[in-house]
């Protein structure tokens, strides 16, 4: 990739973000968007997850738009570790929908419910806890807990996934992809490209979650990683933002991602 220039960016709608070299990587041929065109939508290797026997999903809220159209591809079994997911969350919002006179989104709150309830049936779990370790559940004791040998992981658990980075490169060999958002990023980006550096997935998507703000260094605060165990590509250098990525939030500028 290009270094981006040192004057302003043309498009008034882009703000610019920089990223140490370690980030930089090769296109992967594969990559699909799943889930939500907004928040809660990642962009992940499809043969990584047709690869899999089983998604560990860490962090839903009321959406699993992901987890959705990941069973769509590959309909293996799920587990999705949430404990701030149950019935009162969707109530509280539709409840709130109604005090503000919205009744088509409460309306729309209480489908979600329903949704969600028929979603999580079967080999499709919904486990009403946390991980991240103590208090919660730790990453290491619930890879121990299944019998899956190829695990896809997602991971969105609001900064509690430093606390998982030594159990996914400690497991790492069971993995066929992985993506996680990194949250504080500025605060932590050491520890991160330290992480980088240790696992053996290789790197083949960044997007810079754009709900959240820069650092004052024009570091994102909020990433998106997304890891395969696939060879390392002799594709071109990638590019940011992709045709596949969205904006977390429409109504913010989009972030372009350089490197130093």
């Amino acid at each position: 990739m290009e270094r981006l220039p040192d004057g302003p960016l043309d498009d008034s709608d882009q703000i610019r973000a920089f990223l140490p070299s370690a980030f930089r990587h090769r296109l992967c041929p594969d990559l699909v968007r799943l889930g939500s065109d907004a928040d809660g939508g990642y962009v992940v290797s499809q043969g990584d997850v047709r690869r899999s026997d089983l998604l560990l999903s860490f962090g839903l809220g009321d959406d699993w738009s992901f987890e959705s159209a990941f069973h769509r591809l590959a309909p293996v079994p799920i587990r999705a570790y949430d404990g701030s997911v149950n019935r009162k969350l969707f109530y509280r919002a539709a409840w709130q929908a109604l005090e503000r006179h919205r009744l088509e989104e409460a309306f729309r709150h209480l489908r979600n419910y329903w949704d969600f309830k028929r979603f999580f049936v079967s080999d499709r779990v919904h486990v009403r806890k946390f991980v991240g370790g103590p208090p919660y559940l730790s990453l290491g004791d619930v890879i121990r807990s299944v019998a899956a040998g190829k695990i896809f992981v997602k991971m969105d658990i609001e900064g509690s996934e430093y606390r998982c980075l030594d159990a996914l490169v400690e497991n790492q060999h069971l993995l066929t992809g992985a993506v996680i958002e990194f949250h504080d990023v500025d605060l932590h980006l050491e520890r991160v490209v330290g992480f980088l550096e240790r696992f053996r997935l290789r790197l083949v998507h960044v997007h810079a979650n754009n709900c959240a703000p820069m650092s004052a260094a024009g570091v994102p605060v909020a990433l998106e990683l997304s890891f395969s165990a696939q060879p390392a590509s002799d594709e071109p250098w990638c590019d940011y933002p992709s045709p596949l990525d969205r904006r977390n939030a429409a109504d913010r500028p989009d972030i372009v991602i350089g490197y130093r």
